[in-house]
């Protein structure tokens, strides 16, 4: 018979000094809740750094279970992952940049061994790179983990849509789904707005000229990499080549010099980008296809 132990609730004087995922947790709510670090001081608040750290820790020992993966190393990396912009406020390269805090906070909680260690600091080290796929099973969880949490929230697909290159984007897209079909989720059709490429979709021209569109592609502070302009003034156009540009990587995400339109249709569902930080779902049976003067024939 094994005793029935009452739960600690984190409290740290209750902390099995052999529960070192435990203490692992306490450890970084404590940082975190220390820094109390303002919203105007970080890229994201306080706020989101409790909530997505602890949400991704829930998913990961789920996602864990579901792999049959370590549980104890999956929770320690994904608690860990975003450890740069917790401890900065900034996401800038943190994922590669966080790595050796999270090495060192680790040695700090101690009960690691070395093969462990290597196991977490690889969902760290690489859970940014989302459009990189790769054989090892705990690279590609701390990737998954994020995503499943990101996507929960009602604008994740508009700001990844907004802030990534769309070659970038398309990677966390196909993540999306194929978390979802694992969890055994309902895909979202929102997730499909990507698939099934055709080089016909951008059979549009451009109709101002180029000097008046950089100016408004320069004057934006996001990048240029899905703009398509309907309505008063402006088409954008691209081609084929653009496309297998961007999601090969070679194109840069401030180089404004190739412009680009996006039309995208999925099923009954068409993807327009009307300004640079906006975008519209639309059926194409739909008066608003009209409206946008979108000829159906080309979609």
């Amino acid at each position: 018979m094994e005793e029935i132990k009452n739960y600690h609730h984190y409290k740290r004087d209750l902390l099995d000094k052999s529960d070192r995922i435990a203490r692992l947790e306490r450890h970084l709510m404590d940082l975190m809740l220390e820094l109390n670090v303002a919203d105007e001081a970080t890229e994201s608040s306080l706020v989101f750094d409790l909530k997505h750290q602890s949400n991704t820790v829930q998913f990961a020992r789920v996602l864990a279970r579901k792999r049959n993966l370590s549980e104890e190393i999956c929770v320690a990396g994904t608690a860990l992952h975003d450890i740069y912009p917790m401890t900065t406020g900034t996401y800038k390269n943190h994922a590669h940049a966080g790595t050796p805090i999270a090495e060192k906070i680790l040695d700090e909680i101690g009960g690691f061994s070395k093969e462990e260690k290597e196991d977490i600091l690889k969902i760290v080290y690489n859970h940014s790179d989302k459009h990189i796929w790769s054989d090892n099973p705990y690279e590609e969880f701390g990737k998954d983990v994020d995503i499943l949490d990101c996507f929960l929230y009602p604008t994740g697909f508009g700001y990844y849509l907004k802030y990534k290159p769309l070659g970038i984007y398309a990677h966390y897209i196909m993540r999306a789904k194929k978390v979802w079909e694992e969890l055994g989720l309902p895909v979202e059709t929102i997730f499909t707005v990507l698939d099934n490429y055709n080089e016909n979709w951008f059979d549009y021209s451009k109709i101002v000229d180029e000097a008046e569109l950089l100016s408004i592609l320069n004057n934006q502070s996001t990048p240029s990499f899905c703009f398509y302009a309907v309505g008063d003034n402006y088409k954008i156009f691209s081609n084929k080549q653009n496309w297998e540009s961007i999601i090969n990587g070679n194109r840069k995400q401030d180089d404004n010099s190739q412009l680009l339109e996006l039309v995208k249709t999925t099923g009954n569902i068409a993807l327009v980008w009307t300004v640079i930080d906006s975008y519209e779902l639309i059926d194409p049976d739909s008066n608003r296809v009209e409206e946008l003067g979108i000829n159906k024939e080309e979609m």
